[in-house]
């Protein structure tokens, strides 16, 4: 948990179930989301997870997003791929987010679901995940424009 001042921390694992309408409860060890703050849930390709961002996160992002020049395609390319696998996301007053079906088609998501703390972020993933990805010539491409951006 974290302290007042602080950002949140997110720890533990836990289990969780996809309800019809593709919400899932948050553990109460990350359900540290903040009245209308945004977050960001994408699906992380090098691991095979859902990585949810809390707002902190998302400005490093954005601020790292606008550093990123035009001659460099390959930042370009890694953002287009982050960007393009994210969606904004917030707890509702049950303690439930709501996930996008591209994002849990990605993630082999069908109902029973784990969630990993990560200290900054955490993971939501199937039981039945795709198998990470760090070694393929696009996941090394990734990874290094993700580097050399800043992120």
């Amino acid at each position: 948990m974290s302290t007042s001042n602080a950002a949140p921390l997110f720890l533990g694992n836990f289990s969780g179930k996809l309800d019809d309408q593709n919400r899932l409860t948050i553990p109460k060890a990350c359900a540290q989301f903040e009245g209308a703050e945004k977050y960001v849930a994408t699906f992380y390709y090098p691991l095979g997870t859902i990585m949810v961002f809390p707002p902190t996160m998302v400005q490093k992002i954005s601020e790292a997003s606008e550093r990123v020049l035009l001659g460099n395609p390959g930042g370009f390319a890694a953002l287009s791929k982050l960007g393009g696998d994210s969606d904004y996301i917030s707890c509702d007053k049950s303690g439930r987010i709501a996930l996008r079906g591209e994002l849990l088609k990605l993630a082999n998501i069908s109902q029973d679901v784990r969630f990993t703390g990560s200290f900054k972020t955490f993971q939501i993933f199937s039981p039945n995940q795709p198998p990470p990805d760090t070694t393929s010539v696009d996941a090394q491409s990734f990874l290094i424009a993700l580097r050399e951006i800043g992120l």
